[in-house]
Parts: structure tokens; sequence; C-alpha cells
């Protein structure tokens, strides 16, 4: 079993990148997304092994559903997005998703802090990428994330081969990646990681 953790950081967000390979048949990458101030994206995707993948999250209190995708975890909230056909399972104070296909795994979480709870949530995905547009008393957001770095993707109003995007106050903020398009206007993307006004 190999495991590999990367991390960076800019204005808008850190981030980390854990990746296992070799875990009896299964290979498995986590990427999270601590966004300053605000929401934590949490991006799992599993490939390999012969059966089904199941992901939890587990808290101190039992969790409440709140909608479809959705759980109120004290004055907190939890988003739940499939990339990949997912089955969720409500257990006190576990939250089980069971991939429905065998040998992959795609699945996105995002918490939302109490400051951020009552925040609208547009969301779009699909096996590759993951576009979220998050606004709420605190300001609004776009997170772009693409699950094949290196790949240019086209999701919803953005074309892009970054690992991922940040679209805040004024700023357009990436990790990875050369290019990007995002409705019409072209970027040349930082090497590594930075940011860049917006027009």
């Amino acid at each position: 079993m190999i495991c590999t953790i990367t991390s960076s950081k800019n204005g808008s967000e850190d981030s980390s990148a854990t990746t296992i390979e070799g875990w009896h048949g299964w290979s498995h990458e986590r990427a999270i997304h601590f966004l300053h101030g605000g929401p934590i994206v949490i991006l799992d995707t599993a490939t390999g092994g012969a059966g089904l993948a199941a992901l939890s999250w587990n808290s101190e209190a039992p969790m409440e559903a709140d909608g479809e995708g959705q759980w109120a975890l004290g004055g907190a909230r939890l988003h739940s997005i499939a990339l990949l056909p997912t089955l969720a399972e409500l257990r006190g104070e576990q939250l089980l998703m069971r991939s429905e296909q065998p040998g992959a795994l795609a699945h996105a979480t995002l918490f939302l802090p109490e400051a951020w709870a009552a925040a609208r949530i547009e969301s779009a995905a699909d096996e590759r990428a993951l576009a979220l547009e998050i606004e709420g008393a605190e300001g609004a957001l776009t997170l772009w994330l693409n699950t094949a770095p290196g790949e240019s993707i086209t999701l919803g109003w953005i074309t892009s081969d970054a690992e991922a995007l940040l679209l805040r106050e004024g700023q357009l903020c990436s990790i990875g990646g050369t290019r990007a398009e995002i409705g019409g206007a072209r970027f040349t993307l930082p090497a590594g990681e930075g940011c860049q006004p917006l027009p």
C-alpha cells in the first residue's frame, strides 16, 4: 500500500490531497478544500475494487435529515453530492454512502458551518467534475473541481484543466492547470497555484 499526501494554499483557500493505492485492490483519492471563513468541501474518488465502495461520516450527536441530500449537524449542515450514483443511509450519528455500481465511488461532501448553514446551494456534477455555487449572508462563491487534473473538462459555464478553481470576491484562484474559460472569458492560470482578478 502506498500513501501520498500533498498540500497547497492561496489567498482564499487551503487544500490537501491524499492518495492511497493498493488497498485490497482499491485506489482512493481525497481532496479537501478549506475555504477561508467559509465551507469545507471534500471530494472522494475510489476505483479498482471488485465490490461496492462505501464512505461514512460520524458526528458527536445524531444527524437529522434536512431535505434531499442534506443533514443538520446542530447549527451546521452537511450537503451530499454524488458524482456517481450513491445510496445514503442515516444511522443516528453515522451517515453512510454506498456506491450503486461495483468498482467505483465518486462523492463530494460540503460542510457548511453555522454562519453559512442557511446558504443557497446550486450544484452540477458528473463523474469527472463538480461545480458548486454557494450564496449566503457571509458572501457568495463558486468552486469548480476536476477529478482528472490536466484533462480539459467542461461543466456548466466553466472549462478548465485545473485541479480546482475558486471564484470569490472578484478573484479567480486556481490550483494546477494552465487555462480556464469562464462564461466566455479566457484566463491563463499561474504555475502551481495563485489568484488573479476577475474582469
